[in-house]
């Protein structure tokens, strides 16, 4: 872009923030030139060899994408939300807003990689949005996706930073999730082997951190912060949560009984290693977690050189399940 048309475009939005100016073509500000005036500016430094670039795609208000390309994907520039401000709108509040997609959507695509190359995937300023999803398609049961090395942030209550879902449409999913509701009418069997996996991210969440289902699904090296009650929620068989940080923040308002910060359901042969589970209280009260692994319908699990931190007991499991314990800490 030329300098004077930098210069118009910045001056048009600068404008339209406070307002309106008189002198401006309103028929230069569209959604188009806004978006492109808040999108960050890509990394200029070459890509690895084969890894396709992950960028906003333009067209839309929200600063979104879709990952389609088999093999390597590699994200060029942080996506965050904005709230555009224009004179003529009659209602600001969802402008930007990603909505029920993620800000970066896996779409009909199988045995895909997303290197956030240290970049901040968010959904800020809007609250109850996801980060990084799957767009579920009747009968398309995505598998093999990994996502590593960023950040993602998802505000709110209702907040999600990674949905990798397989059996059961998302929306659905999500519901029964944060209502703490049981699935019923799966059984192990029901599970397809999906190998997702979640590795070397920061996840700050209102919600939930990760939430997966499917086998063979792997939760590796994140950092997990919520302000919910429970930091990870995966289900389906034979799943590997190892070298993770989980942090709960409790406040007044928070009751000391909690799901966990880990619940699995249908996690027949699932491993649980090397993790730190802390809760962190505010306030006057001090709640102390009950337990920091919750195990539903879950047999053969094994749980191992944990550290727990202001929790009651390290594990809490209905009378179906069973674990085996040992070398885990709790301080």
């Amino acid at each position: 872009m030329q300098r004077s048309k930098a210069i118009s475009l910045f001056a048009v939005v600068i404008c339209a923030a406070i307002s309106g100016c008189s002198g401006l073509s309103e028929q230069t500000y569209t959604h188009e030139a806004w978006a492109e005036s808040q999108h960050p500016a890509s990394d200029k430094i070459t890509l690895p060899e084969g890894c396709k670039a992950v960028k906003y795609d333009g067209g839309y208000v929200p600063i979104i994408t879709t990952v389609d390309f088999t093999g390597k994907n590699c994200v060029v520039h942080d996506f965050i939300q904005r709230q555009r401000y224009h004179a003529h709108d009659s209602d600001r509040s969802n402008q930007g807003n990603p909505g029920g997609e993620g800000v970066i959507s896996f779409y009909r695509i199988n045995n895909a990689d997303l290197d956030l190359r240290n970049h901040l995937i968010s959904s800020a300023p809007f609250d109850d949005a996801v980060g990084i999803t799957t767009m579920y398609m009747a009968g398309n049961t995505p598998i093999n996706l990994r996502i590593h090395n960023g950040t993602v942030i998802t505000p709110g209550t209702f907040g999600v930073g990674i949905t990798l879902a397989s059996i059961l449409n998302f929306e659905y999913l999500l519901k029964q999730n944060l209502e703490d509701k049981h699935f019923d009418d799966l059984s192990v069997s029901s599970y397809k082997s999906t190998r997702y996996t979640a590795e070397n991210l920061h996840i700050q969440s209102g919600g939930r951190g990760i939430i997966m289902s499917g086998a063979d699904n792997v939760v590796r090296n994140n950092v997990i912060e919520v302000d919910g009650k429970v930091a990870v929620y995966l289900y389906g068989p034979r799943p590997i949560i190892e070298g993770n940080t989980f942090i709960i923040k409790l406040s007044d308002k928070d009751k000391a009984t909690l799901p966990a910060a880990l619940k699995l359901r249908d996690a027949d042969g699932a491993i649980i290693r090397n993790n730190r589970f802390i809760v962190q209280s505010s306030g006057f009260t001090k709640n102390k977690a009950e337990a920091a692994i919750n195990l539903l319908s879950s047999n053969n699990v094994l749980i191992e050189n944990n550290i727990v931190e202001n929790t009651s007991t390290l594990l809490r499991k209905d009378e179906v399940s069973n674990a085996t314990e040992r070398g885990n800490q709790m301080k």
